[in-house]
């Protein structure tokens, strides 16, 4: 079962796009730009840019509840307490190795921080939930947060260049990976830009094939309809009013054949009706279809939000049917429910047109007078933006230009170094030569000689083919003894985790204290023994890798934390268990799932030997000698001095009587030579025992 998640957000994004460009009216007056309805159609794509949209498969109860617990998210996204609720729902959805809802988690830390404006933040997480996405396979989540989130956050902050450069990039790779909602959020994306440069045609040619793809979609797109009244908008933008006028056509039909239409969707279909009919000069459907505009405001709560449309639809309608005075009103309450600058603008010129209407040329000059100066001032800073912008893109261009350069220096270097090595070899060649002629009038001295060669030759293959068999039934052997112990860990695994699992299930149903002390001894018991063919089978594949791979870029608490966390169920409760992080964050080259494990064994072993006190996890980081060094530090037994470097040999224990098989710490020896560190013990340390572990320092 499938089932769509789209949480609407109460948090209008209102798009702020300085106008820049005017055209002459036959007065000679100047018009902004972009006109009121272009700018009301982008605020319906960055009010439905705030929504958190994602596909859950709803298969199980613990999914439900992760759903549940994601609405609870994004109820309080203008809340800081959503990061740490993000983190539960990440670190749950870990816990049951739900991938999709560990990107949810993610991309609520990132709507957070959208929300904010906080730009460092926004193309951090952007990376990371795209990283995560593309890695889970998560497609939807990769292309939501690259249009809906990216792109929409330069087109907010007025840098369409570099919207315009992100969405080519996210076309071209959806094109590569086939993605029909990935390709449709990419035309999306781009129509939005084309409506800001003000291009009616390339904008409906993309809304175009935008709807191409939605009027595809199972289930059907709830936002068609505002695709199809922005389609006709620009047709009606370019002069084309038949044609604006079938695609609002094919809306109604769509809408009619919707088993629930939303009042939301009934205004998108008749503010594009009112504009085509108002186009026409049709005043009969015009004075109906405003009628039916503000009907649906008076019976819908939920289009509260869009009060802004009815204005706007009003004001298109008083100037049709040249009732200025209204109009006029219209503008006032649009200038004091959105006292901006841009709101400023749209009154001012607006007003002048108006007066302009009503013969009054001494008002309607004023407020083109102070229309053209706010207009210039608002001009300058966006040509000046847009200039930082050209110039970040081309600083951004001329990096990856050296980038191709060098790279073709350094190809140049080896093609110098191929052609000498080549002339080397055809001088090794001929001396080659000459040596073998010499050698051949050599030999017709030496065939006494040769004979002895050629016995003592083929007693030496017949040497060597032994000594290949020997080699080749030994690495038989060995890779038997490998397979073995892969083949019977997996198959005694398998039945102890049952054994693990049902014994875990026996606990909870039995409450008698004695039935639940034999439960509990089968399941501690069946953990040990699942923890020892654990270790067998980590050892086992630790003796077939030469080295660990130490390049993942990571937080230095992430693997402490996590050791720390998997350390608390087998620390016993009279131990304290600390954590001393030496720095808040540091991101550094590491190998976290390897680290956690040593750490985790140590951490293992120091608790098997502390009955009361503490154990205590830190670290210090020394820049002058490039390493880390991790200790943990108990209030145990501790170990005596001459027996130290024996504790790291295999299947070693200093108590024969003790439980475990005395791997754990020859494996974490083992791990930490081959992430190019060691292991040791402080043998100064004398209040218990603490062990050393010490890796390479490598910034990120």
């Amino acid at each position: 079962m499938k089932l769509t998640i789209s949480i609407s957000v109460n948090y209008i994004i209102m798009m702020t796009h300085c106008p820049n460009t005017n055209k002459q009216k036959t007065t000679g007056w100047m018009k902004q730009r972009i006109s009121l309805t272009s700018r009301i159609l982008l605020s319906f794509f960055f009010l439905l840019s705030p929504s958190l949209n994602a596909v859950a498969d709803v298969s199980t109860e613990q999914d439900a509840a992760l759903r549940q617990y994601f609405y609870k998210c994004a109820s309080q996204l203008h809340s800081a307490d959503v990061l740490q609720m993000a983190d539960t729902l990440y670190n749950r959805a870990s816990q049951l190795g739900n991938k999709h809802f560990q990107v949810i988690a993610r991309s609520v830390v990132l709507d957070y921080y959208y929300f904010q404006g906080n730009k460092d933040k926004i193309l951090q997480l952007v990376d990371e939930v795209k990283r995560m996405s593309r890695e889970y396979n998560e497609l939807e989540s990769y292309y939501f947060v690259w249009g809906s989130r990216l792109i929409t956050f330069y087109l907010k902050n007025g840098l369409p260049n570099h919207a315009l450069l992100e969405a080519q990039n996210m076309l071209h790779e959806a094109q590569s990976d086939n993605y029909l909602l990935g390709i449709a959020e990419c035309y999306k994306a781009m129509a939005n830009i084309y409506l800001i440069q003000s291009n009616p045609e390339q904008a409906a040619l993309n809304f175009q094939k935008l709807i191409e793809i939605a009027e595809k979609e199972e289930p059907v797109d709830i936002n068609l309809p505002v695709y199809y009244y922005s389609l006709a908008e620009n047709q009606m933008q370019s002069g084309r009013l038949d044609e604006a006028g079938k695609t609002l056509n094919r809306a109604e039909t769509f809408l009619a054949n919707l088993d629930t239409v939303t009042a939301y969707q009934r205004l998108c279909l008749a503010q594009g009706f009112l504009r085509l009919y108002i186009k026409k000069g049709d005043a009969a459907r015009t004075k109906r279809t405003i009628d039916k505009i503000e009907q649906l405001f008076a019976t819908s709560e939920e289009l509260a939000i869009y009060s802004a449309y009815l204005r706007e639809s009003q004001l298109h309608y008083y100037m049709s049917v040249k009732e200025y005075d209204k109009a006029l009103a219209v503008i006032d309450s649009i200038r004091t429910n959105n006292p901006s600058s841009e709101s400023n603008l749209l009154t001012l010129n607006k007003k002048g047109d108006i007066y302009w209407e009503m013969n009054d040329r001494a008002a309607a000059a004023e407020y083109y007078r102070n229309y053209i100066y706010a207009n210039d001032s608002v001009r300058k800073l966006s040509m000046q933006k847009s200039a930082d912008e050209i110039a970040g893109l081309f600083n951004l261009r001329q990096l990856e230009h050296e980038k191709q350069q060098l790279l073709i220096d350094i190809q140049d270097r080896r093609l110098t170094t191929t052609y000498w090595a080549i002339g080397t070899l055809i001088g090794i060649l001929i001396i080659a030569a000459l040596f073998i002629i010499h050698i051949y009038r050599l030999n017709r001295q030496l065939k006494e000689s040769k004979q002895v060669v050629v016995r003592q030759n083929s007693e030496l293959l017949q040497s060597s083919e032994e000594l290949r068999k020997a080699r080749d039934r030994a690495e038989d052997a060995s890779q038997m003894k490998t397979q073995f112990i892969q083949n019977i860990t997996h198959e005694v695994r398998t039945p102890l985790n049952a054994i693990v699992g049902f014994s875990q299930v026996l606990v909870e149903f039995y409450q008698e204290s004695e039935t639940e002390e034999f439960a509990s001894l089968i399941t501690v018991n069946s953990s040990y023994l699942l923890r020892l063919f654990n270790d067998v089978l980590e050892l086992s594949n630790i003796d077939q890798i030469e080295h660990l791979p130490y390049d993942v870029v990571d937080n230095i608490n992430s693997s402490c934390n996590s050791a720390i966390d998997g350390a608390k169920s087998f620390v016993k409760s009279e131990v304290e268990l600390i954590f001393h992080p030496s720095e808040d964050e540091v991101r550094i080259y590491t190998n976290p799932s390897y680290v956690t494990l040593i750490l985790d064994y140590l951490l293992h072993n120091a608790a098997k030997f502390t009955q009361s006190g503490s154990i205590t996890l830190d670290y210090v980081i020394s820049p002058s000698e490039g390493v880390i060094r991790y200790s943990v530090t108990d209030t145990g037994i501790g170990i005596p001095v001459d027996q130290q470097k024996i504790v790291f040999e295999r299947f070693k224990k200093l108590d024969n009587f003790s439980q475990g098989s005395g791997l754990g710490l020859s494996i974490a020896c083992a791990m930490a030579t081959k992430l190019g560190g060691t292991l040791c013990i402080d043998a100064e340390y004398t209040a218990g025992c603490r062990f050393v572990l010490t890796l390479p320092f490598i910034p990120a």
